[in-house]
């Protein structure tokens, strides 16, 4: 897939073509292509190819500008099933991830069944550590995009 030109605030005036290579299909979320601190001057994308397995089946793509970082922005698609992978250091529970997926971490101590007690897990990013407390009989996570 190729996108096309894009304009962005970069100090020179030309982005040379990106080439992007996903080992799985892209589904829904931001990529980040660039993050930067300050940038001066005009410039822009000639082209971006999204190759390996590209997007996800019905995604879109666009590139996105923010305060501090260029990134590829998809819409739709079907998201790739993952797993959660643990294991435990005595008193930590780690969980881990694929990581640039899109996938959020989310908990409930509440009731799996009850979709109001789940809450994403701010900042989360694999492998994520989670220390055991004996207080909370029962603690769930879940990743969702």
């Amino acid at each position: 897939m190729t996108l096309p030109s894009a304009c962005c605030p970069f100090s020179s005036t030309e982005i040379r073509p990106r080439e992007i290579a996903t080992a799985v299909p892209l589904s829904a979320g931001d990529y980040p292509l660039i993050t930067y601190t300050t940038l001066t001057g005009t410039g822009q994308f000639t082209s971006l190819n999204v190759g390996g397995a590209g997007l996800a089946s019905g995604a879109t793509a666009s590139v996105v500008f923010t305060n501090s970082t260029v990134a590829l922005s998809v819409v739709g698609g079907a998201p790739v099933a993952t797993n959660i992978t643990y294991t435990f250091n005595g008193s930590e529970l780690i969980l881990d991830w694929p990581a640039g997926q899109g996938w959020l971490l989310q908990s409930n101590s509440v009731n799996v069944a009850n979709p109001s007690s789940w809450y994403n897990v701010t900042g989360a990013t694999p492998p994520f550590t989670n220390t055991v407390n004996p207080a909370t009989p029962s603690a769930f996570f879940r990743l969702t995009q």
